[in-house]
């Protein structure tokens, strides 16, 4: 009864498993495409940018460490303070290698402060501070521009900033806590 079945509609069984694997290969092109454009910074070139995934504002952070240059400072917050590649590794030390200081707030109840640390631990000119409020992720060059970062449980937003009187905003209230947090909070009597 089924191979009946079957030899009366084989051309129809073939065309029916043509198109359910050329859908599937479809689905899976306009998938990859979607990635793409997710993965690209939208409003390239411009005053301000949005990355809608991690992967391509760590992309992003990767040319800002090549364009620092001596005497630029990369300032940053972290809050889970993680997820560091190997490229990012790199890319840190050349540009300290090159005279780039870094100014770092990190998160001290984040579970990976220590491999943080570990991290710029070989790099003279880095400052690290911990702080215990740190609600936001930003990373800025100089005065130049700032990447701050809105992660969610299901989804992932950046904003890149390179209008220079937004970006000072941005860099007088992180001065101000990092100033902060590198003073000693006083003597206390044991």
């Amino acid at each position: 009864m089924m191979g009946e079945f079957i030899a009366n509609n084989i051309v129809s069984v073939f065309f029916g498993l043509t198109t359910l694997i050329t859908s599937v290969i479809a689905l899976r092109y306009v998938k990859l495409e979607h990635r793409r454009k997710v993965e690209r910074i939208l409003g390239e070139g411009r005053r301000a940018g949005l990355f809608l995934s991690r992967e391509a504002m760590i992309k992003y952070l990767l040319s800002m460490y090549d364009a620092a240059k001596e005497g630029d400072v990369i300032w940053a917050q972290c809050v889970r303070c993680t997820d560091f590649t190997p490229a990012v590794r790199s890319q840190i030390l050349k540009a300290a290698g090159r005279g780039v200081r870094f100014q770092m707030i990190i998160n001290k109840y984040s579970p990976s402060v220590g491999e943080f640390r570990a991290l710029f631990e070989p790099i003279q000119t880095a400052e690290l501070v911990e702080g215990t409020d740190n609600a936001i992720s930003l990373q800025g060059l100089s005065e130049r521009e700032v990447v701050i970062a809105f992660p969610g449980v299901d989804s992932y937003t950046a904003v890149l900033m390179r209008d220079r009187y937004f970006v000072l905003v941005v860099k007088a209230w992180f001065d101000k806590q990092f100033s902060q947090l590198k003073e000693p909070i006083g003597d206390f009597p044991l």
